[in-house]
């Protein structure tokens, strides 16, 4: 009985070390800091029909006279962002980019749309990709905070101080700028546009565990739970859009694509029913992740027409 029992702790322990070294993979591919950011066209096939596109957005930001600007964050990072101000701008959009990507990924096809509209763009590198400080993604708990501070530091600007502000994410950055509603803003921010954000680390956690490395959720979310807690400093629980978006009164635009296979659209359906303030949601039919606004660029651009005329008028 003894030798049966020793057995089954033996196996029961190989298990265990097999799925935190599965795990401890899996973190240092999402959690850690990346190298470089992804190459969004090879990962999202929809993107490569619009090549040409998103490489003239790209050039016509970077031939802008931009300024760098840089913060430190509340727990000791240097943090980095691209600023272009807009002549008598009607407001600022904060441009928060998604995982493992960049602002000249994610806006690329709507940098010269928002800037003609009238706006200043402050465009963040989000800690722990490409310029910005930081060892670890937090997956918008930290990050939450950071989008806060990038909108009291260029609210201190003159050309932007008592004007709208709108927060726009996408993908993860969508989740950062909707768990930033849940944190003390300036009076002005009248108004957040959120694509295809997921409600917490942990969900999104399953739903790549279960549909991306075909993993079962247990063990590997309660082991992931704690490598996050222990070596990255966050809980994938600690914070919720859900609950954010449950306590402001700030309008929102909720986005989703309606084939997005990586974060589900139910999400952003979740937040939009979940939201106390004045909503909207749009689910583009036929789009993949973070492609709303190229499959749908009609549609979105009345909506955010809309959006912009009753939250941000025109000087």
């Amino acid at each position: 009985m003894d030798t049966v029992l020793l057995i089954i702790v033996i196996v029961v322990c190989v298990l265990l070390l097999a799925c935190a070294a599965v795990t401890a993979v899996i973190f240092r591919k999402t959690i850690a800091r990346p190298e470089k950011p992804a190459d969004n066209e090879s990962e999202i096939p929809q993107l490569r029909d619009f090549r040409d596109l998103l490489a003239e957005g790209r050039s016509w930001f970077l031939a802008q006279e931009r300024e760098t600007l840089t913060m430190t964050s509340y727990d000791g990072l240097k943090l980095y962002a691209d600023y272009l101000p807009c002549e008598n701008a009607r407001g600022t959009l904060v441009l928060m980019h998604g995982f493992h990507s960049s602002g000249l990924n994610d806006f690329a096809c709507v940098f010269r749309h928002f800037h003609e509209l009238g706006f200043n763009l402050l465009v963040p590198d989000q800690r722990s990709m490409n310029r910005s400080e930081g060892k670890y993604i937090t997956f918008g708990v930290r990050e939450r905070f950071d989008c806060r501070d990038w909108v009291e530091l260029i609210d201190r600007r003159p050309e932007v101080a008592a004007r709208p502000i709108i927060l726009d994410g996408i993908s993860m950055g969508c989740t950062t700028v909707l768990m930033a509603l849940g944190l003390d803003l300036p009076e002005n921010v009248t108004g957040v546009i959120g694509d295809c954000g997921f409600t917490t680390p942990a969900a999104i956690f399953r739903h790549v565990l279960t549909h991306v490395f075909h993993l079962p959720a247990f063990p590997f979310i309660p082991i992931s739970s704690v490598m996050t807690k222990l070596i990255a400093g966050f809980g994938i629980n600690e914070c919720s859009t859900i609950d954010a978006v449950r306590r402001t009164g700030i309008p929102v635009m909720f986005v989703h694509g309606g084939s997005d296979d990586f974060v589900p659209t139910y999400m952003s359906v979740e937040n939009y029913e979940a939201c106390a303030s004045e909503k909207k949601l749009f689910i583009a039919e036929g789009a993949g992740h973070g492609m709303s606004y190229l499959i749908k660029r009609d549609e979105c651009e009345e909506m955010l027409a809309e959006f912009f005329a009753k939250h941000a008028p025109a000087v």
